[in-house]
């Protein structure tokens, strides 16, 4: 009797690995169709503003100047966008000086991420973070939460005034999102969800694509 308690025990274990598998692999499968969709298509930046924290105010996105544009699309809400961008605190460092990429920070859709909200988060980077879970940056406790501080990148952030950007992007809702797009708006490499696990390859891709264009 105990040995088939044993084998029963162990096929709801084998069952459930293979559910857990099974999500993975649609999560992942989510992602790369949602690349796919994106791949070569046109983005609308007409409809962007930047802030500029030492002037406390918003204005137009000028003209694109560089060959390669990284485009991180992030949302308060979303919690992976937050955690990343220390790593890309550091490869926007990494291509400091160089005048063919430049690197912008969208906080889109813009019905979820308010101006304001912008505003407060790159003068104070803090988030909550469940007891336990990793920070990218400073563990710190915020009226006896525990929350962690990151650094952002140092790019003046912006913001998706209205709705022309989303319909470009055909209403893909998935966040982290990011573009990397030619002067012309058209999406040359899309990566779906957290680029933790791709950093080089993202690194490689602007390398790649900054030296054929």
């Amino acid at each position: 009797m105990m040995a088939l308690h044993r084998l029963i025990w162990l096929g709801l274990l084998l069952a459930c690995g293979a559910c857990m598998a099974s999500e993975r692999s649609a999560w992942a499968d989510s992602e790369r169709s949602v690349e796919a969709l994106l791949l070569h298509r046109r983005i609308d930046l007409r409809g962007l503003r930047q802030y500029h924290p030492a002037t406390r105010s918003w204005g137009p996105l000028g003209p694109p100047r560089a060959k390669v544009w990284v485009i991180n699309l992030w949302s308060i809400a979303c919690l992976p966008c937050k955690k990343e961008f220390p790593l890309f605190r550091r490869m926007v460092q990494s291509w400091q000086g160089r005048s063919d990429v430049q690197f912008l920070f969208v906080a889109d859709p813009p019905d979820e991420t308010s101006p304001s909200d912008v505003e407060q988060f790159w003068k104070t980077p803090v988030f909550e973070i469940k007891p336990g879970e990793p920070c990218s940056g400073i563990s710190s406790r915020r009226e006896g939460v525990p929350s962690c501080v990151v650094e952002l990148p140092l790019v003046d952030p912006a913001h998706s005034s209205d709705k022309r950007m989303l319909k470009s992007l055909f209403d893909v809702t998935m966040r982290p999102l990011t573009l990397l797009v030619d002067r012309t708006g058209l999406i040359r490499q899309v990566f779906a969800g957290s680029i933790e696990a791709r950093k080089g390859e993202l690194s490689e891709s602007i390398t790649r694509l900054a030296g054929a264009l």
